[in-house]
């Protein structure tokens, strides 16, 4: 920009103030900009069909996220909606004893942050452990042969010193059959028994085209006689916008208690709802320039002692002695919240702290998806989802295209982060109030590390 500072300082040198005001400057305005132009106040719900054309020309080049009621016709009688109704029926169709991959945590949340000090005194003595044993878990999941004893879990041994504060945790992987699958889910989503364990069937890997093939119909559109088969190459309309079939086609089954906790996706997502209800929280590419990321997080996996009735946090004995090897970024925000605060509503008019002010210059959207019903989901948007019942669901990602100013433009804005020394000040409404890398905000501690060339660096899409 003519007459503006040099943004470009030598390394090791920092940011000065003229340098920081007039970046704070610039994301204050992109701020003003993406809610005049571009994120709409809600989420449009189309009960009308519309063509490849205008969903194209309106939703997908803009990047605008849309729900297709029933009435728009993208799942009619074709996908014989009503044989997914019962889960009797849904359980004779899949196969009661096919033997399913189910994530499994305590309390829903996988592929997520966790405070293990937290994590501890929330569950009492005995109840929440951490086990710090080289190569206690691998990639898979599965546990490893680490001592003579049954089960190692039930004897961790602790490394006061070089255990993290905080981890990026993995749910536990569990074959099952699906019959005790859906038992378990039910049982717990009604009330019958208090479980110690949230099941999800969320495998993001494709998982409906390698575990469930017969649910695929063979055309591009289900028989009409109502078999209640999942198209082969999705959406006719979803294709023809895209450009390509699906690069995979994944399986949702889970409740109320379990939490795909805020990410983004570099594809093109079309989610549909089977049976029950799903809630999305959305931020468009563009917060990701006000986001708080944890960086460099070590991670773990949650493992059942069946013999102790407790979770155990095993840390992945790759990352000792190790810099940045298989460490993980990951966004350091509630999406439910930071969506309150968006809405104004705050607990008993306290008075707005720090995280408050970040969260009110955010763009979140709320929508829900019933049954019948599919969300256009645009690449890179960040999402956090749950569901308000047992619920079914079944998504199709097309690989996102790269080329032109979308991908350029979020690549800017997430490199751009991590090269400040603080929290813009256009949320903090105070420049003096600064916090740097690796100091206590709030409640938020430990959540960066000391900043080097590393954080410029391309993050993992």
């Amino acid at each position: 920009m003519p007459g503006g500072p040099n943004l470009f300082p030598s390394k090791g040198s920092g940011l000065n103030v003229e340098q920081q005001d007039w970046i704070d400057e610039a994301l204050q305005a992109l701020h003003q900009d993406v809610e005049d132009f571009w994120v709409p106040q809600a989420v449009c719900r189309l009960t009308q069909p519309i063509s490849a054309l205008t969903f194209l020309r309106d939703f997908v080049q803009p990047s605008i996220p849309v729900v297709f009621c029933q009435g728009s016709g993208l799942m009619g009688e074709d996908w014989g909606l009503e044989t997914w109704k019962d889960w009797k029926e849904i359980v004779e169709k899949i196969g009661g004893e096919r033997l399913v991959s189910v994530n499994v945590t305590p309390d829903g949340r996988g592929d997520a942050i966790l405070g293990l000090r937290e994590w501890q005194s929330e569950r009492g003595s005995g109840r929440g452990e951490v086990d710090d044993q080289d190569g206690s878990r691998n990639a898979s999941g599965d546990a490893q042969e680490n001592s003579d004893k049954p089960n190692s879990l039930s004897s961790p041994r602790p490394h006061p010193t070089s255990r993290p504060q905080r981890v990026f945790v993995k749910p536990e992987e569990r074959r099952m059959t699906f019959a005790s699958f859906v038992k378990t889910l039910l049982q717990a989503s009604g009330g019958e028994e208090q479980e110690k364990e949230v099941m999800y069937l969320s495998q993001q890997d494709d998982n409906l085209r390698r575990e469930f093939p017969e649910l695929l119909g063979k055309e591009q559109l289900p028989d009409k006689r109502g078999g209640g088969q999942v198209p082969a190459n999705g959406f006719p309309l979803a294709q023809q916008a895209f450009g390509s079939p699906p690069d995979a086609i994944n399986l949702w089954i889970g409740d109320a208690r379990s939490i795909s906790s805020l990410h983004k996706d570099p594809y093109e997502n079309m989610y549909a709802v089977l049976k029950g209800e799903k809630h999305f929280t959305l931020f468009p590419p563009s917060d990701v320039s006000s986001f708080l990321f944890a960086r460099g997080l070590p991670q773990a996996s949650y493992a059942f002692d069946s013999i102790r009735a407790c979770f155990q946090v095993n840390l992945d004995g790759r990352e000792k002695g190790s810099t940045n090897n298989g460490r993980v970024d990951w966004v350091d925000l509630e999406a439910s919240k930071a969506a309150a605060a968006r809405r104004g509503e705050r607990e008993g008019g306290r008075e707005e702290g720090r995280e408050e002010r970040r969260e009110r210059v955010l763009h979140p959207l709320e929508v829900r998806v019933k049954e019948g019903e599919v969300l256009y989901l645009p690449a890179l948007w960040y999402h956090e989802v749950t569901q308000t019942c047992p619920t079914v669901a079944v998504n199709f990602w097309h690989d996102m295209c790269f080329f032109g100013p979308k991908y350029v433009y979020f690549n800017f804005l997430q490199r751009l982060g991590p090269t400040q020394t603080s929290l813009p000040a256009f949320f903090l409404l105070s420049t003096a109030s600064v916090v740097g890398p690796g100091t206590e905000s709030g409640r938020e501690s430990g959540n960066a590390t000391d900043r080097d060339d590393s954080a410029l660096t391309r993050w993992k899409m």
